[in-house]
């Protein structure tokens, strides 16, 4: 990689720390329109009008899911869930998405994936479109963290093999290029959230390293990879499904095996890629953990400014270890 190993020790940080950092710091309470604001917030009373008169459902339990960057959902009858954009961007990329996976319902996949059954046009209700699909079944990885074993991460690995080797043609996407520097940019706006020791080994790591993309052919990815967008069987562990594919996009295939690098130790990335048949040469593997270590500093980032600190423990958990096993 060219870049000093900064290996760092592990310091338990309380997660309420972090919350006073992120109630009493002005750069968060001044901010203003970030890239994950809202145009338009939809209420949950919003959300069942839809439902109901625009799409037929039945609305007689619905509830707050989730909020991300680009999208709000919901979850009606325990059935289905609706999402709807945050912003005018953010419906292009959902008909991007819809498009995506329209073609995705042809392949073999070894878990599912969902399928937008109804796509409400622009209303007096709410001014973009919205979908809802069958919930999948399973539960977010994030949410039960304890099944990232070997065998889950040979899964998604057999999930890639057969996704990578798919021929998807390319759409326009709706996104500008990140720039150059974002990682420092995301490093200095949110510096009040590292342990002293991270900001250290961060600031040096982002000094003298440069990242370098694995010369390999881009393929078709999800793109976003996440612990939020990997479904497992909560019982039993085993895949189950992969949501929310917003950014998938062209780009190199080790893409698609940051989010695991992120979450787990190198046995983890190891089982994937022995499934996914491809054994990184040494750049391959310095671009991945340093692809790792860029979620790191987006994660807290975002938690830091968004004021989630949930976001942030995981995410210098994994700061840590990745410091801890640089190659």
């Amino acid at each position: 990689m060219g870049a000093a190993k900064h290996r760092i020790t592990a310091v338990s940080t309380p997660i309420l720390a972090y919350s006073h950092v992120i109630t009493s710091n002005p750069a968060f309470t001044m901010a203003s329109d970030p890239p994950w604001h809202a145009q338009i917030r939809t209420t949950t009373a919003m959300a069942r009008r839809i439902a109901r008169d625009q799409m037929g459902l039945p609305t007689g339990h619905l509830t707050p899911l989730g909020e991300g960057w680009d999208f709000i959902t919901f979850l009606c009858d325990d059935t289905w869930v609706l999402r709807f954009p945050k912003r005018a961007e953010c419906e292009r990329v959902l008909l991007r998405e819809r498009d995506h996976l329209n073609t995705l319902a042809g392949l073999p996949l070894p878990a599912a994936i969902p399928g937008f059954e109804h796509v409400c046009s622009p209303s007096d209700l709410f001014p973009w479109h919205c979908v809802a699909y069958r919930k999948l079944q399973g539960e977010p990885l994030i949410e039960v963290p304890h099944r990232l074993t070997p065998e889950l991460a040979h899964q998604v690995g057999e999930f890639l093999a057969v996704l990578h080797a798919a021929d998807i043609p390319r759409r326009s996407s709706p996104w500008e290029a990140l720039e150059d520097n974002w990682r420092e940019r995301e490093f200095l706006a949110s510096i009040d959230a590292y342990p002293p020791e991270l900001a250290v080994a961060f600031e040096a790591w982002l000094a003298q390293t440069k990242v370098t993309p694995p010369a390999h052919s881009e393929t078709f990815t999800h793109n976003d990879l996440n612990a939020e967008h990997i479904l497992v069987d909560a019982e039993r562990g085993g895949l189950t499904g992969i949501i929310d594919w917003a950014d998938a996009d062209h780009a190199p295939p080790l893409s698609d095996f940051i989010g695991l690098a992120y979450l787990g130790d190198p046995a983890i990335v190891d089982a994937a890629l022995d499934a996914y048949g491809q054994i990184p040469d040494t750049q391959a593997r310095a671009w991945l953990h340093a692809q790792a270590l860029g979620m790191c500093i987006g994660q807290i980032h975002y938690g830091f400014r968004a004021g989630k600190p949930a976001l942030l423990e995981p995410a210098v958990a994994a700061a840590r270890r990745l410091f801890a096993t640089m190659p």
